[in-house]
C-alpha cells in the first residue's frame, strides 16, 4: 500500500500527514493520521494552495483537501499529540474545529494519542487540545456524530512496537518511543537524597522524579512519542521506513538503539529521518546517524532566535558536525544520492551562531537534506535577519512504494 508523507511548513513548529492509498495512482485515500500540528513563528508558504496565502488558512485548505479525498472522507484515523510543547499542537484548533457556534470538529477522530498528562497541554493559554483530551465525548462532527470515538490515549514507553492504523495492508505504522524508563501518569516520588543506610537512586528513579518533581519544559522533549512508518515489503522482504522523532534527544535515542524496536530503525530498503527536535545539537547526534544510517533528512524548522540567543537549526552544529558526519555515513554505507522531482532546487537555512547579530544563512545542496526552510530570503542574497517576513517555508512531500515497493519521490511545493 503506498504512502504520501507531508511535512507541512508551520515555520518553527511541527506538522506531519500520512496518507495511504490502495494502488499506485490512485486518487482517493484509505486511511489518513495527523502527527503534531503546531508553531511558535510563522513562516508564510512559498505557493498559495486554492488561492489561501497565509500559513495556516493554507495549511488547513492542503489538510482538508486530503481529507476530502477518503474512501470514508473526513475520517482521521488517528491524531498523534506527541508532547505537550506548543510549537506542536497550538494549531490544532485551527485545522480540527470549526467557527460555527457551538463549534465542531471537521473530521471525526477515530484514535487520539499523546504524551505526558492532559494539564500539560494548556501552554500558552490553550484549552483545545486538553479538553479534547478530557471532555472528548462531547466533541461532535460536522455530520452531528461523535467527534471522537475512542478514549484518548496517554501512551508510556511501549512493551513492543505498537501498531497505530489497521487495514493499510502492508504498510504499517508503528509507535516506538515515549517517556523513557518511566509511566509519566505514576504519582511516585524518589527521594533526592536517600536517607542513611538506603541505596542512593537508580538512573530511572531519578528520571522519574525529575518528571514528577521537575517543570514540564525540562521533560517534555525527552517524553516525545516516537513513531516509524514501515512501507509495502519488496521481493526479499526488505521495506523502506520513515523514523520520526518529533522533538526527541539523546536520552531517547540512546533507549532506541538498544535494540528496543527488534530492528526496525535500522535502514533496510531505504531510511529517511525526520529529524529529532528541529535538527538542533541535543538531538540527531553522530551515534544515531551511524545507527539509523538515513538515505535522506527532513527536518522542520524556522527563523527563531530564542532567549538563549540560538536557533534550533544552527551553522556549528549543522555544517559543523551534522551534515559531516552523515557524509561519513553515506559514503561508509555505501547509499547512493537521493533523487527530487526533475527542475527542483533546494537549499536550507541554518542561524549563523557565530555572532550576535541574529542572522540566517541559506545555502544550496543536491544532499538529501530537505528543510521546510528550503529557499533564499525574500530580499535576496544568501543571508537576511531571523524577521519571517524576510523567509518563505516550503511543504516536502515524499511518496513511498508508487509506483512499486522501494520506490519513492521527493518534492515540495
Amino acid at each position: 500500500m503506498p504512502v504520501e508523507v507531508v511535512f507541512f511548513n508551520v515555520g518553527q513548529g511541527d506538522c506531519t500527514f500520512l496518507w495511504f492509498y490502495d494502488k499506485p495512482g490512485d486518487t482517493v485515500g484509505t486511511h489518513a493520521v495527523l502527527i503534531d500540528c503546531g508553531s511558535s513563528q510563522q513562516v508564510a508558504p512559498q505557493n498559495p494552495f486554492q488561492g489561501k496565502t497565509g500559513m495556516v488558512d493554507r495549511l488547513d485548505s492542503r489538510i482538508a483537501d486530503y481529507m476530502a479525498r477518503l474512501r470514508n472522507p473526513d475520517v482521521l484515523d488517528c491524531l498523534i499529540i506527541t508532547h505537550p510543547d506548543k510549537d506542536h499542537f497550538n494549531l490544532l484548533r485551527h485545522v480540527l474545529q470549526d467557527q460555527q457556534s457551538p463549534p465542531r470538529l471537521k473530521y471525526q477522530i477515530r484514535a487520539i494519542k499523546y504524551g505526558l498528562t492532559v494539564d500539560d497541554y494548556k501552554e500558552g493559554g490553550q484549552s483545545f487540545v486538553h479538553d479534547l483530551i478530557e471532555l472528548w465525548m462531547t466533541f461532535v462532527d460536522r455530520r452531528g456524530n461523535r467527534g471522537v470515538l475512542a478514549r484518548p490515549d496517554c501512551v508510556t514507553m511501549p512493551a513492543s512496537p505498537e501498531p497505530l492504523v489497521t487495514g493499510t495492508r502492508g504498510a504499517e505504522l508503528l509507535m516506538v518511543g515515549a517517556a523513557v524508563g518511566v509511566d509519566p501518569r505514576s504519582r511516585r516520588k524518589y527521594p533526592k537524597n536517600p536517607k542513611k543506610g538506603k541505596k542512593p537512586p537508580t538512573p530511572e528513579e531519578r528520571d522519574e522524579a525529575k518528571r514528577r518533581e521537575g517543570e514540564k519544559e525540562k521533560i517534555a522533549n525527552e517524553s516525545s512519542l516516537v513513531t516509524v512508518l514501515q512501507g509495502d515489503p519488496e521481493g526479499n522482504g526488505d521495506r523502506q521506513r520513515v523514523l520520526l522523532m518529533a522533538d526527541a534527544v539523546k536520552l531517547n535515542e540512546d533507549y532506541l538503539g538498544l535494540g528496543f524496536a527488534g530492528g526496525r530503525l535500522k535502514r533496510q530498503s531505504k531510511l529517511w529521518l525526520k529529524l529529532g527536535h528541529h535538527g538542533s545539537r541535543t538531538s540527531n547526534t553522530d551515534e544515531w546517524l551511524n545507527y539509523t544510517t538515513p538515505d535522506g533528512l527532513f527536518v522542520s524548522t524556522g527563523v527563531l532566535v530564542f532567549s538563549g540567543g540560538s536557533g534550533t537549526f544552527t551553522d556549528s552544529n549543522v555544517n559543523g558536525r551534522l551534515l559531516k558526519t552523515w557524509k561519513k555515513v553515506l559514503q561508509n554505507n555505501n547509499i547512493p544520492p537521493v533523487n527530487v522531482s526533475s527542475g527542483q532546487q533546494w537549499g536550507y537555512v541554518v542561524h549563523d551562531d557565530s555572532n550576535q547579530n541574529g542572522e540566517f544563512i541559506y545555502a544550496p545542496t543536491t544532499m538529501g537534506l530537505f528543510s521546510s526552510m528550503a529557499t533564499p530570503p525574500v530580499p535576496g542574497g544568501t543571508k537576511a535577519r531571523g524577521n519571517a517576513a524576510n523567509w518563505r517555508g516550503v511543504d516536502w512531500h515524499l511518496r513511498l512504494d508508487d509506483p512499486r515497493p522501494g520506490s519513492y519521490e521527493i518534492w515540495y511545493e
